[in-house]
């Protein structure tokens, strides 16, 4: 059953895609996943201790992987109060480790780029998109109906017992909560689903391997490894690749014409070695030139909102024309959008500059 569980994991597509790429995603999990199956088999106060710091690397790998953490408090606070009081502590003075060392490493930088950057409000709009992408694969609304199975099942076994007798029941109930409120976040994708994923697949072993029934095991894994080879089959005949693949043909056929029709763009302005500025997003510019102005737009905005940074100098350079071209997404909505000093340094641009080309995606302004 573990083995038909990690085939079922990495046929999310999502998991072998994002994993592909050596995000840091799967490391984060990696240190939640050992820090609740330590907590499950704490025979000794070492274990817990180690769980805490496991709970701890999770969250400094990934600002989000915070549900280990809590799982492990609710189940030792049921199950086992001294080993709460153990964990507790041990957690508070990790943290506090690695407070003073992201302190004195990066300064107040590290939490600005990874906690107050973040701050936004939730887009549920964007939140459901990428949960009605993920209903597209039959394999996913199989988890989800088995999970929801297994809980009715060890309700009417166990009721009350199902928060002291392992923590993978809670581990997906809080990973759920923790997607719930993460999903909706700018540059959220479906990598947020990892831990969701994995949790119900731990509490649906646990599950399996505690059946009353001997007799029903056999039947019950045929059933489930049925389903799996059949939603398997079902996918391979309906995926578009579209839907799965980053680098696909069509995709990469796509993103060449984009870009060779952008460098024309810029190439009949007739300005060799242009010093080039994108208000708005930086990952265009590269396939033209190396010389990034503002290699994280979205971040700077932030820096200059929250007053950390001044963006007057970049308005200064703006007024005195110091820019060849400044490309702005031909998008009107952008424009309405803005506030605050991304809209100042929309607005000088187009004082001091004037449309040299339209495009398809992008609007070329020149001196």
């Amino acid at each position: 059953m573990p083995f038909i569980a990690i085939s079922i994991f990495f046929s999310f597509w999502p998991v072998s895609l994002n994993t592909a790429f050596l995000k840091n995603d799967p490391l984060a999990l990696l240190f939640s996943v050992y820090a609740v199956l330590l907590v499950y088999n704490s025979k000794s106060s070492y274990r817990i201790v180690l769980s805490a710091l496991f709970c701890v690397l999770a969250l400094a790998t990934k600002q989000s992987y915070i549900s280990s953490s809590i799982t492990c408090l609710i189940y030792l606070f049921f199950s086992n109060r001294r080993n709460f009081y153990i964990f507790l502590i041990s957690i508070s003075m990790f943290s506090i480790i690695f407070v003073l060392i992201t302190i004195f490493e990066w300064g107040t930088g590290f939490w600005f780029s990874t906690v107050f950057a973040l701050r936004q409000e939730i887009n549920y709009r964007d939140g459901f998109f990428i949960f009605e992408h993920l209903l597209k694969q039959p394999i996913f609304c199989f988890l989800i109906g088995l999970t929801f199975f297994t809980f009715l099942n060890s309700i009417k076994k166990c009721r009350k017992k199902i928060l002291t007798e392992s923590p993978y029941f809670i581990y997906v109930m809080i990973s759920g909560c923790i997607l719930a409120l993460t999903i909706g976040k700018k540059g959220a994708s479906t990598n947020y689903f990892f831990e969701f994923y994995l949790s119900q697949l731990m509490w649906i072993i646990f599950a399996f391997r505690n059946m009353d029934y001997a007799s029903l095991k056999k039947p019950v894994f045929y059933f489930v490894t049925g389903i799996f080879v059949l939603c398997s089959i079902g996918e391979i005949k309906f995926a578009k690749a579209f839907d799965y693949s980053f680098a696909n043909h069509k995709i990469i056929s796509a993103k060449n014409a984009f870009y060779k029709g952008m460098t024309k763009d810029i190439e009949s302005l007739g300005i060799r070695n242009p010093l080039i500025l994108d208000i708005m997003t930086h990952s265009h510019i590269y396939s033209v030139t190396d010389n990034i102005y503002l290699n994280d737009p979205y971040l700077y905005n932030l820096l200059w909102e929250d007053k950390i940074l001044d963006y007057k100098p970049l308005l200064i350079s703006i007024e005195d024309g110091y820019f060849d071209i400044i490309m702005m997404p031909s998008k009107t909505i952008y424009k309405n959008q803005l506030t605050g000093p991304r809209k100042i340094i929309v607005d000088a641009i187009l004082k001091y500059y004037r449309l040299g080309k339209t495009g398809s995606n992008y609007n070329y302004y020149i001196r």
